[in-house]
């Protein structure tokens, strides 16, 4: 059982290490747990604590910290850098940004990208937070979030839309390399990228 046994918001996984894995998990109560897997299938709490004002919609892994993107006070405009430990001592690093709708975080390039609920998506550095460039969609009907992801070793960034359309952008030049359609006029707000 994870905090107070509510809503899970996201997850993350880290493979890392060969003698055990993470996995983060974040909750509508506002709760971060991490925890450990070992190679014999044992799990052992590493960390769990409480944001305050912060409910989390995305988690990543980045050595010993973790990135959380989130709604803050009620308004989704941050992410933050959760630095924990075993001692369950965390340092926070909240950075404003625009509304966050979903993320993808791509660390070898050091890149997020969010669902920037106005026009498309909007691509970050992860020690910055003036965007690098949007990448601009239909503005939505019923303002939703959209998932978003990277794919093709971050070359391409993909998104759910509005009236049945998956976009495609080439990372670099911010422009549209396909329009997928999918369903009969519904939205797509949850995509799933292979490889």
């Amino acid at each position: 059982r994870l905090g107070a046994g509510l809503e899970v918001t996201c997850f993350a996984w880290d493979p890392s290490s060969p003698e055990s894995s993470h996995i983060a998990v974040g909750t509508c109560d506002h709760t971060i747990q991490v925890l450990s897997l070992s190679s014999s299938s044992q799990l052992q709490s590493v960390f769990a604590g409480r944001l305050d004002n912060t409910v989390p919609r995305a988690l990543c892994f980045s050595d010993n910290s973790l990135y959380v993107f989130g709604l803050y006070d009620g308004k989704p405009v941050c992410w933050l850098l959760l630095h924990y430990s075993v001692n369950d001592r965390i340092k926070l690093s909240i950075k404003d940004g625009a509304i966050i709708g979903s993320a993808a975080v791509y660390l070898k390039k050091g890149v997020f990208v969010i669902n920037n609920a106005t026009d498309g998506f909007t691509l970050y550095h992860l020690n910055g937070v003036d965007p690098i460039r949007t990448f601009v969609t239909d503005p939505p009907h019923i303002p939703v979030p959209k998932q978003v992801a990277f794919g093709e070793g971050s070359k391409v960034m993909i998104g759910g839309g509005n009236n049945r359309s998956i976009f495609v952008f080439d990372r670099h030049m911010g422009v549209p390399l396909a329009m997928l359609q999918h369903t009969h006029g519904a939205l797509v707000q949850t995509i799933r990228v292979s490889g």
